[in-house]
């Protein structure tokens, strides 16, 4: 960028930030004075390996930015990097030149770590992270992003760079169905009665009594046969309020099949049912957005499916064959970010193909509940029930 470098800082010097260091606390930020006061002390340098701290500078030597890496002190992981320190000058914002920093930092970061996290407590900062590829997850204490990076050198997509480009690509080629957008959602797709199809040629759907589906519109095909088939229907609420309705087929009426299956009218024919009267489930189909051959699998980003799976292993359930229905475009080669809370898949089946994946990863065994939020428990007042059933 013309009339801008950006330095490497071997020496940190008190008038360069000084300026900087105002800024930030007429803004109410004290991290720059703290960084100043560290580096001063010895307690953080930026010298231990990888490590770096990194400036921005007009041609006349003026410091504009900086921006710091650091192993993290959280994670237990020399592999982790975090980012920190970081502040641009208001008269210099919207201009490309945080992104331009936090880039270099990316660059240097590549050579010694695998991951970089960061903290975050403003949404303006939020949405600037996210759109340079970190995404959203308290991965390791106070972290609010992260951004995953390949052995290669090359960071890795982000689970939601992928997700946009699929919905992109459902979009372009028209292989979407109402509801409408696509993006933002499980994808109903055109073909989603095939998929289905290919389900109910499966031997553990055959033998299966017990159903666990997903409520989103392209998993409606799979959800009318399993009553039609005289199976039970479990289906979780929506975004786990009141936890699961049960349909049992002999409650719905012949040809009734399709509507008593619908979010819409499924109260009509099944009830909400207490956790501690969940039937054990032998099958369990969800809606994916992406997925990999191997397993791997990106929802729409709330994390429900992978919640819902946890759920019923903390109840008690024995470990579930999972299926998922896709269109062929939702198909993916790109290396999914992965982290321990995510459900993988046993089965795929698409408008014109299943596929029994190669799935080597664990699934989840019962609930992360140092991952649960008040908030959460709060929102879904079922993990405050399953706690107290189980502790």
């Amino acid at each position: 960028m013309d009339g801008f470098k950006i330095v490497r800082i071997p020496e940190l010097q008190t008038p360069e930030l000084s300026n900087l260091i105002k800024e930030s606390q007429q803004e109410g930020f004290q991290f720059l004075i703290r960084l100043l006061n560290e580096y001063e002390n010895g307690k953080n340098t930026f010298q231990m390996q990888g490590e770096a701290l990194f400036g921005v500078f007009t041609m006349e030597d003026e410091m504009i930015a900086i921006g710091g890496l650091n192993i993290d002190p959280f994670a237990d992981n020399p592999k982790v990097g975090r980012l920190r320190r970081f502040y641009v000058t208001r008269s210099h914002r919207r201009m490309g030149i945080g992104k331009l920093l936090v880039n270099k930092i990316i660059e240097h970061a590549e050579l010694h770590f695998t991951e970089l996290v960061l903290h975050t407590d403003t949404t303006g900062a939020a949405a600037f992270y996210q759109a340079i590829g970190f995404e959203k997850a308290s991965r390791y204490q106070s972290s609010t992003h992260f951004l995953k990076i390949e052995k290669g050198g090359k960071p890795m997509k982000s689970k939601d760079e992928i997700r946009e480009r699929v919905w992109e690509t459902m979009t372009e080629e028209k292989a979407g169905r109402f509801p409408f957008p696509l993006k933002g959602r499980i994808p109903n797709f055109k073909g989603a009665e095939k998929a289905a199809a290919f389900v109910t040629e499966m031997d553990d759907y055959k033998k299966a009594k017990v159903i666990k589906v997903n409520p989103d519109s392209p998993q409606l095909p799979i959800r009318k046969q399993i009553l039609i088939d005289g199976k039970t229907l479990l289906v979780p609420t929506p975004r786990l309020k009141d936890g699961f309705i049960m349909v049992k087929p002999e409650w719905v009426p012949d040809g009734e099949e399709k509507k008593a299956a619908s979010l819409s009218h499924i109260h009509t024919y099944g009830k909400v049912i207490p956790l501690k009267e969940m039937p054990t489930i032998d099958l369990i189909v969800v809606g994916s957005v992406a997925i990999h051959k191997d397993g791997r699998r990106l929802g729409k980003g709330e994390g429900y499916a992978d919640r819902e799976y946890a759920i019923i292993r903390e109840l008690g359930n024995p470990a579930v064959p999972v299926v998922t229905t896709i269109h062929q475009t939702q198909l993916v080669d790109d290396d999914l970010p992965r982290d321990a809370y995510d459900l993988t898949v046993d089965y795929i089946a698409t408008e014109e193909q299943f596929i029994k994946t190669k799935n080597e990863y664990e699934k989840p065994t019962g609930i992360l509940w140092d991952r649960v939020t008040e908030k959460e428990k709060e929102e879904m007042p079922v993990l405050e029930e399953i706690y107290k059933l189980t502790h």
